[in-house]
């Protein structure tokens, strides 16, 4: 691959640059334009070229990854696009990046910039044009990947980066052009962040934030030391030697003054030298950091929000952001019942149970969502968990309402207008996990039963009140029916849900005499009857070897026990060694495709997609989350019961 740099003496603002799109440049390239790589890169740059001690970098240009990731796949994009809407697009588009096969052109690039590290380990970092700016910093908007070691992680950790340009923290009339900074990532004795302004008051003085360690910790606000001094008694930097703070107070003020702005810098040490990772200008001085208070904001108060900063939960607040904001939002607007969600921020020292019950929503069991995990809890519990849950005083938390769940299910519009609702008696464990077959009906718009298929439980997921948490309850064997009242409210939602969100299919839940919706998906293609009544929940012929899944336990480790796990997660979990080892022990050659066979349709089981050909299973719901995913990816799937004894491990499978 020949590249050609042009090298100008000036660094002004204005300088004139190659035209040409190279499809990369390295540190020392003064032609890293804002434009072609980002405001990051440009930074980079331009503290290298005034002599900072900044990590070897290679700059990937945006219409580069534009063409590689869009515009060869220009008409399935637009065809993409079109069928997605506000709830779904940020994510739909992310997750058909991710499933693009690989592009050999960028295979191939890989491999050169890993030649280039020569086996170190390497940070992938988004660089837009629109992050680092005057007016906004768009801090923690987009993708950040570390450790990665080799061509195949650097491929995945460049295509999450660059799809995660899709997201909702962007203002829509931005015009986003996306770089993509491949850094060596400094294995660092102590890193951290220094704002050379107060980011709350705009006073003159220097805050250091650090830790041993990898910056992130100080980032993600797991561990931090904080150390403020006034500009002009600036000496010797809490634990770094007195060598070292001399350096970094030069690199911060020289970075100062090529800036000409109050900036925010992230820097590191090792072996005595101090390094330079990212500066940014400050721009969040109006930001409120909450601290020594405890208040409530509904999520749909989504102003008073933009006031405050939202970091200690930036991963969970965009996702929910991305699409369950919007979906509240329209559902309560069509009057739709829709648990409660809201933020707390508290501190653990003056938060009291007396406190809680007055700012916050009344409920008996809640979902407490941070960016560590995510608990269901009994109102009874929820204060002494957040006094107990970190170092940090001062926290945010979304809450959600849980309800106490007499029965839950999925419900969509089949093609030829009636409504299709599956179901299981009790709480969402028997529904995520699948240990629980699902009752079926279709009904017509009277909510007449046309058909019906209920079947016989042995079991159901309920609120145990001495435990406080949901438990899986054995019981004698008992069918399950639902009301004409129920079945009514759940034909009202599909209608409701179709209107304001086409092709949409409804999760719900009912407590008592209420049915709430609870959240959404959407496929391009409408329900079939013929499809429905022959337990074939992903249409399409499948063959291939046997593989007989009699353990979901190995899968869900590998995704450390969650049913759903943010996009990022995910994804590593795909380029594991936990899932490598796997595939090995039950000789799963990644050069073939199989046929799977399972006793549920569990959402973990979409690690293996790639490897399928298709997948039998016990029990499972036509619109269960994995059967959305497996028709998604056009790979058929099917319920057959007893399915694990009636295939053997090894046969070929045509059907």
């Amino acid at each position: 691959m020949e590249k050609k740099f042009v090298h100008f003496e000036s660094i002004n603002e204005d300088r004139i640059h190659e035209t040409e799109s190279f499809p990369y440049m390295e540190t020392g390239c003064v032609n890293v334009t804002r434009e072609h790589f980002g405001n990051k890169a440009y930074s980079l740059e331009r503290m290298y070229e005034e002599g900072m001690n900044v990590p070897k970098a290679v700059y990937l240009n945006s219409e580069f990854l534009d063409r590689i990731f869009i515009k060869e796949h220009q008409e399935e994009y637009e065809k993409l696009a079109g069928n997605l809407n506000i709830y779904n697009k940020n994510t739909g588009i992310r997750q058909w990046i991710a499933g693009q096969k690989k592009n050999t052109e960028l295979t191939e690039l890989c491999d050169e910039i890993c030649r280039k590290f020569k086996g170190k380990v390497i940070a992938v970092r988004s660089s837009t044009n629109v992050e680092d700016g005057t007016d906004k910093s768009y801090a923690g908007a987009f993708e950040t990947i570390l450790d990665v070691t080799d061509a195949k992680g650097l491929y995945l950790a460049i295509s999450q980066v660059y799809a995660s340009k899709y997201n909702y923290l962007v203002d829509p009339s931005e015009d986003v052009t996306m770089g993509v900074i491949v850094q060596e990532q400094i294995q660092a004795d102590y890193a951290g962040v220094v704002f050379t302004a107060n980011p709350l008051t705009g006073e003159e003085e220097y805050i250091f934030n650090y830790t041993r360690g990898a910056c992130e910790n100080v980032v993600s606000g797991k561990e931090v030391k904080e150390i403020i001094f006034d500009k002009t008694e600036a000496e010797q930097i809490g634990e770094l030697t007195e060598d070292l703070s001399a350096q970094l107070l030069r690199s911060v003020r020289k970075i100062e003054n090529i800036f000409g702005e109050a900036m925010d810098i992230e820097w590191a040490t090792r072996d005595g030298e101090v390094y330079i990772l990212q500066a940014r200008q400050i721009t969040t001085i109006k930001k409120q950091v909450v601290t020594d208070q405890n208040f409530y904001v509904d999520s749909l108060s989504e102003k008073i929000m933009e006031e405050y900063d939202m970091s200690p939960v930036r991963r969970t607040h965009k996702k929910y952001m991305d699409k369950h904001y919007h979906v509240r939002k329209a559902a309560l607007e069509a009057g739709l019942l829709f648990p409660e969600v809201g933020y707390l921020f508290y501190n653990q020292r003056t938060l009291s149970q007396e406190v809680f019950d007055k700012i916050v929503f009344d409920a008996r069991i809640y979902k407490v969502v941070s960016d560590k995990e995510i608990r269901t809890l009994a109102k009874e519990d929820v204060v002494d968990y957040l006094k107990g849950s970190g170092e940090k005083e001062d926290g945010i938390v979304r809450l959600q309402q849980i309800t106490f769940t007499d029965a839950c299910g999925n419900t969509g519009m089949t093609e030829d207008g009636c409504i299709y609702i599956e179901f299981i008696p009790g709480g969402f464990g028997g529904f995520l996990s699948g240990e629980l077959p699902f009752s079926t009906y279709i009904v017509d718009p009277e909510g007449k039963i046309q058909h019906k298929d209920e079947k016989i439980y042995s079991a159901k997921w309920e609120f145990d009140e001495k435990q406080r948490k949901f438990l899986r309850k054995d019981c004698s064997n008992f069918s399950y029916a639902l009301s004409e009242k129920m079945i009514l409210q759940i034909v009202s939602m599909a209608e409701k849900v179709q209107s304001i969100m086409p092709n949409a299919r409804a999760e719900w839940e009912m407590e008592g005499e209420k049915v709430y919706l609870n959240d959404i998906s959407f496929e391009e293609n409408g329900i079939k009857r013929e499809e429905l009544l022959r337990n074939q929940i992903s249409a399409g012929e499948m063959s291939g070897e046997i593989r007989i899944i009699n353990d979901l336990e190995e899968l869900k480790k590998i995704l450390r026990g969650r049913s759903i796990v943010p996009e990022s997660d995910f994804y590593e979990a795909t380029r594991s060694d936990a899932l490598r080892q796997y595939l090995e022990r039950h000789n799963i050659n990644s050069t073939k495709r199989y046929i799977f066979v399972s006793e549920s349709a569990h959402p973990t089981l979409s690690l293996l997609l790639p490897y399928s050909n298709g997948f039998i299973f016990e029990k499972g719901g036509m619109l269960s989350h994995l059967a959305i995913i497996l028709r998604e990816n056009h790979i058929p799937g099917i319920v057959e019961e007893n399915a694990r004894n009636k295939y053997c491990e090894g046969e070929e499978y045509r059907g």
